[in-house]
């Protein structure tokens, strides 16, 4: 500390963001296994998940490893398609085949959004 001020550290957070107020209370077996069962699949704390269902924050799970392994796929897909549209834009092919291209675009934007089944 020089002349009475503060040099380097984190910045303090404004009053509204502080976390100073605990919360105690007691949960039945039940309410406290689907808690514990949110949190170990939302992968954050305890204390985190609780503040996210006070906002209303809707908790999605986090993704597997099989779903990691078909986004990885899909894009690699999607990568494909769009280098083979590229190449046949260069060979002259491009409005050929631009109507296969769109209704592929539009099986995946689907299979994305879950409305097609594979």
């Amino acid at each position: 500390m020089r002349n009475g001020t503060h040099k380097g550290g984190r910045p303090r957070l404004p009053e509204n963001e502080k976390c100073n107020k605990p919360l105690h209370f007691k949960v039945t077996e039940d309410e406290y296994n689907k808690f514990i069962d949110k949190v170990k699949k939302s992968d954050k704390s305890q204390s985190e998940v609780l503040r996210q269902m006070l906002k209303k924050v809707t908790l999605r799970p986090r993704m597997s490893n099989m779903d990691w392994q078909t986004r990885r796929d899909l894009q690699g897909a999607c990568n494909n398609l769009n280098q083979l549209a590229h190449q046949a834009n260069i060979a002259g092919y491009g409005e050929e085949i631009k109507e296969q291209n769109v209704s592929l675009m539009t099986d995946i934007s689907s299979l994305l959004k879950g409305d097609l089944k594979p």
